[in-house]
């Protein structure tokens, strides 16, 4: 099994680590294996209290005996379970839902409906969460599957909707981008955080959403929202005067400035390039800014050495060349001198 290979790979790698014998290998091996059977075999019997049962696999993620297997599983599906057996149950076998359709449906079943209590939904929603999105793509009765993840969107809690919006963004749902589109558009918050609503649409690279984030984008309801739409927007261009506003504008925070900054260097490097001069120019700017400003021109510029090389020095290296030679502040020069140190620019 996966599950029992990875804790074996885990024990190898610590072992190995530590310089530890072949002999202790097995012997920790065993341990483990010894300590999870004895765990689910504590959790296997009805006469121990509720408690102690899910406890005694609490540190455990999943089951490496087949025979155990087949009887956690049989508790999943008996309705005579207490909720909380069945879900630590479902939880613990996670490996088999893909290979199980049973477990699969029941995952299904449990998830979407309320009716079945908090416990089993939330133990259906995790096991969804710990399967790969790749399995979820090719489980037969797709479309039902897709289905229940729309129907999710519309949950009264915030988790099941944020599992099937960020899954359903993800494989270029129009359904789900359509409902998170016309949440920005009316300004609410009813699926998920407006940040979280941007992140969400951006999985789906092409989606039709541009215009809208940018809208949001011009007047953010927080910085979260603000951040989001600095990654978003980088490339696209009616959002560039804004970019250029913050990067701009002494009143706003400083990592929103250098974000911005890092969005002009990598969307729009000449104009980059020529806002930096005029900042580093303006005595009224911070000195911490300016270094910000040269260290991320500096990444830049040497990730395209070749080009500076090449064109020979411009204003920005002028400048920053001066700062090196002549600056008052310490701290500015010598982040100066290690910018003409990594950038070497050939004069000609």
């Amino acid at each position: 099994m996966k599950q029992s290979i990875l804790i074996i790979f885990i024990i190898l790698s610590n072992l190995i680590a530590f310089g530890q014998s072949r002999e202790q290998l097995i012997s920790e091996i065993e341990a483990t294996r010894t300590r999870i059977f004895n765990g689910f075999e504590v959790f296997l019997d009805p006469a121990k209290t509720l408690e102690s049962r899910v406890n005694a696999i609490g540190t455990f993620s999943g089951i490496y005996d087949e025979g155990q297997i087949v009887k956690v599983a049989a508790l999943v599906f008996n309705p005579k379970e207490a909720p909380v057996i069945r879900a630590a149950a479902l939880t613990s076998l996670t490996d088999q839902v893909s290979k199980d359709k049973r477990l699969w449906d029941q995952v299904i079943t449990w998830v979407q409906a309320p009716a079945y209590g908090k416990e089993l939904r939330e133990a259906a929603l995790a096991t969804l969460e710990n399967l790969s999105f790749s399995f979820i793509t090719q489980v037969e009765n797709r479309q039902e599957t897709i289905n229940t993840f729309r129907n999710l969107t519309r949950d009264s809690d915030i988790r099941f909707r944020r599992f099937a919006l960020g899954y359903l963004s993800a494989h270029g749902d129009s359904f789900a981008q359509s409902l998170l589109i016309d949440q920005l558009d009316k300004n609410r918050t009813d699926l998920v955080p407006t940040a979280e609503a941007i992140s969400l649409l951006a999985l789906n690279i092409h989606g039709d959403y541009l215009p809208t984030v940018n809208s949001v984008f011009q007047s953010p309801p927080d910085t979260a929202s603000l951040v989001q739409g600095l990654l978003v927007l980088g490339k696209y261009a009616p959002a560039k005067e804004k970019i250029v506003s913050l990067f701009t504008n002494k009143k706003i925070k400083k990592r929103i400035r250098e974000l911005a900054l890092a969005t002009l260097l990598n969307s729009y490097p000449d104009e980059a390039d020529y806002l930096s001069v005029t900042v580093l120019n303006d005595k009224a700017e911070p000195e911490d800014f300016k270094i910000l400003i040269m260290m991320n021109t500096m990444y830049k510029r040497r990730a395209e050495w070749a080009r500076y090389k090449k064109n020979g020095p411009d204003t920005l290296h002028e400048i920053i060349k001066n700062m090196a030679e002549s600056s008052v502040y310490p701290q500015l020069q010598k982040t100066a001198e290690e910018y003409l140190e990594m950038v070497q620019v050939v004069y000609e």
